[in-house]
């Protein structure tokens, strides 16, 4: 075959993206640099979904090509699967004029621009990792170009170079050397040329089609690997944003953001831009970048956590739950529980809940914007990809979510859920029925019962009860946010704002949105909780009880006091509420989220 056809060459670039995604557990499990957070495959399996799943045969090699590139870029993630995306933007400038074949001087030209492509993208570029198998693919692709003038031996031959340049990234690096395992970059593009090459050779069938609802069946099982080193990490998030409409070029969008952490990567092309980086001030990251394009995706992953699971998991049952929870830091973490956070919009800009915006900003968006910053529910691909990965170490999962008459976030859980019923962790999707403080709370309850050992389907019939036995009440400051999120008319809000009437916000048996009472004042409203309160502890009994509050912390902390004394009992904990709630309720407002005996 000295020739490759159009068609020949987009399929045997989508058999190359399943053969990566038929090794994700495999390469989750070796995945040591930079960070051992045990996420490479699963990386790169969402850019290799995004090229089976976006990409188009074209009429010609530069336009298919083009496609290939563009959807790998759209679905790259991480370290790995964005140089993997630059390096495949990359061989479509190389292959930019081509027509409805290509011939080995072309194929082995666009790699040669592919290396200078995936090299520029890396602020720093370490060898021992992908990097270093793109290069010597290329290099072994113009070696041997001399002795053949056929596709399939060519590439073979090349591939015995990057079989052996693989072998040798167990070495280059110390903590490879430490964990002895090769680098899951690299090994991920290895797996990627053995199904292009066993596609050329006739392997795989002779169309790749569109259905892959199977591949992900045909996983390898998670091999864990017990050795990895305890890691400090100096920059706690891995962040990452695609853009558009690119103020200024590339190579000067690095400068501006490489004083914000380490491992920067900027890939992509005139049509599209990805960005990722290890930093610490994801916030300041994200509002940098607004003012250099138009922000399409945005993603924030916490390496401290994803460490702590793959290294030390202390459970066998998983919990998630969504950022509207609210929760102590130090109990998510002690418990290992996985949040998912919400997004906030508000005119073209989007915010990641708790991590790209804090309450004082979003109460900033409440008060001196005309238009109303709005939450929306997590994405559909992430949640089933983060899903995903959790059963590589959960036996079960339990997700509780806010309530889903107030929100997408359940269905968007139970239908990754029922798309993951093949693999062997089940996952159960609870309706906390509850928002904030309550549904802080149910977690909380859900965390112990994980820690104490009890069975799994236990913990879900006690939850379950649980939520039927959980309450929220809310004493609002002003009723400016209510009536900006239209839970209040606008003609009603301004009846009650001329009253000076402050309502008690509550969720009713469904997790639909109420109303507990009335007062004439913020302090009022507040004795009146304080009253039902007392008056629950004395009939039914309290199990549990906490406060929250919207900047509002003195205050929040002289009325959780004054609870302790009343009740005989101290909070479960004191919390700053999330941003979402923060907007929905506005400043100043205190929650009391309790569960009854």
């Amino acid at each position: 075959m000295k020739e490759i056809s159009n068609k020949i060459l987009y399929h045997a670039y989508r058999a190359g993206a399943q053969e990566v995604i038929r090794h994700r557990n495999q390469l989750n499990s070796i995945n040591v640099f930079p960070v051992a957070d045990g996420d490479t495959g699963s990386n790169l399996s969402s850019m290799m979904h995004s090229i089976l799943n976006e990409s188009k045969l074209e009429k010609d090699v530069g336009n298919t090509m083009r496609s290939i590139a563009d959807a790998a870029i759209i679905g790259a993630r991480g370290n790995s699967g964005i140089i993997f995306a630059q390096y495949l933007s990359g061989v479509s400038i190389g292959l930019e004029n081509g027509a409805g074949i290509i011939n080995i001087h072309h194929y082995v030209e666009a790699n040669k621009t592919a290396v200078d492509y995936a090299y520029d993208a890396v602020e720093i570029p370490t060898e021992g990792t992908m990097l270093t198998l793109i290069r010597v693919w290329s290099e072994a692709l113009y070696r041997f170009m001399k002795k053949t003038t056929d596709f399939g031996e060519l590439l073979s031959y090349a591939y015995g170079d990057i079989e052996e340049a693989l072998s040798k990234t167990q070495y280059q690096l110390a903590s490879l050397r430490k964990a002895a395992v090769v680098d899951a970059g690299a090994k991920g593009f290895v797996h990627f040329v053995d199904g292009f090459l066993r596609f050329l050779k006739g392997d795989y069938d002779a169309e790749i089609e569109s259905d892959f609802t199977d591949i992900d069946q045909e996983l390898e099982p998670l091999v864990k690997i017990d050795h990895h080193e305890e890691i400090d990490l100096a920059h706690r998030y891995c962040t990452e944003a695609m853009l558009k409409d690119l103020k200024i070029p590339l190579k000067d969008i690095k400068k501006e953001l490489r004083v914000l952490g380490d491992s920067l990567i900027v890939a992509g092309n005139e049509r599209r831009m990805r960005v990722h980086i290890h930093t610490n001030q994801p916030a300041t990251f994200f509002e940098t970048l607004r003012a250099l394009g138009q922000i399409t995706y945005q993603k924030v992953d916490d390496m401290v956590m994803q460490s702590s699971l793959v290294n030390e998991r202390k459970y066998k049952v998983g919990l998630v739950t969504d950022s509207i929870a609210d929760l102590p830091q130090s109990f998510i973490e002690a418990h290992q529980i996985q949040v998912v956070n919400l997004n906030i919009l508000h005119k073209e800009d989007i915010y990641i809940d708790r991590i790209t915006i804090d309450n004082e900003r979003a109460i900033r968006l409440l008060e001196e914007s005309d238009e109303r910053a709005t939450s929306s529910q997590p994405d559909r691909q992430a949640v089933l990809l983060q899903l995903q990965s959790l059963q590589a170490y959960y036996d079960e999962i339990i997700v509780i979510t806010v309530s889903k008459a107030l929100s997408g976030t359940f269905n968007v859980f139970q239908k990754a859920a029922n798309e993951l019923e093949v693999y062997p962790s089940k996952i159960t999707v609870i309706d906390s029925k509850q928002n904030s403080a309550a549904q802080g709370l149910l977690v909380m309850e859900c965390a112990n019962l994980i820690e104490q050992g009890m069975p799994y389907n236990q913990i879900i019939e006690t939850m379950q009860t649980l939520v039927s036995k959980s309450k929220i009440l809310v004493s609002v400051k002003n009723l400016n946010a209510m009536i900006m999120s239209g839970r209040l008319s606008t003609k009603g809000g301004k009846i009650a704002n001329l009253i000076n009437l402050k309502p008690i916000v509550t969720l009713d048996s469904k997790g639909e949105g109420g109303l507990g009472g009335f007062a004439f004042s913020h302090e009022a409203s507040l004795k009146k909780i304080k009253k039902k309160l007392i008056k629950i502890n004395e009939t039914v009994g309290l199990k549990a009880y906490c406060v929250v509050h919207a900047k509002n912390l003195e205050a929040a902390i002289a009325y959780a006091d004054g609870l302790e004394q009343a009740l005989e009992m101290p909070s479960a904990y004191l919390e700053d509420v999330s941003s979402i709630i923060a907007i929905g309720a506005g400043d100043g407002a205190i929650a009391v989220g309790y569960i009854t005996h």
